[in-house]
């Protein structure tokens, strides 16, 4: 048949909702989520000023590259890989609560695939209920989108 496949750092699809919305008018009703050990995005720290230097050799004023790249390090680096799987699941299945979501998880050493123990713990799909005093994820979304038509209307 067809698959889709959104490949993003970090594993999470943070700024690619839209796209999965545009997968879900198609009909797909299940997501794997698939995170993996030795994650570069475990290792933004240590390599920003690298990541910045190679936007300024791309022609990037070194303000807006500095900029640019600790603004996308806090939406996607992360201290664990497994933890971070974890954060995105959650999220997912509060955004997209019809969808079946399969985090599963590869260890690079013995290319084998798993799915996290936290899966069993937590994959009562009421633990993932929002508190109704909380800013919804939606909402969220919606402000982020009008955000960056602020900027770039600025920008233009």
């Amino acid at each position: 048949m067809f698959a889709y496949v959104l490949r993003r750092a970090s594993g999470r699809l943070i700024g690619a909702e839209f796209s999965l919305a545009y997968i879900l008018s198609a009909g797909v009703k299940h997501i794997c989520l698939v995170g993996h050990n030795d994650c570069g995005m475990t290792k933004v720290e240590e390599n920003k000023q690298r990541m910045i230097n190679a936007l300024i050799e791309q022609g990037w004023y070194p303000d807006r590259a500095a900029e640019f790249i600790n603004t996308q390090a806090g939406m996607h680096q992360m201290k664990d890989e497994l933890d971070g799987l974890e954060w995105e699941y959650k999220r997912l299945r509060r955004l997209f609560r019809n969808v079946v979501i399969a985090p599963l998880f590869v260890d690079l050493s013995n290319t084998q695939l798993y799915i996290p123990n936290w899966y069993f713990e937590h994959r009562d799909k009421h633990s993932f209920e929002r508190d109704p005093n909380e800013v919804a994820d939606e909402d969220i979304l919606q402000m982020t989108y009008m955000q960056l038509m602020a900027v770039s209307t600025i920008l233009k």
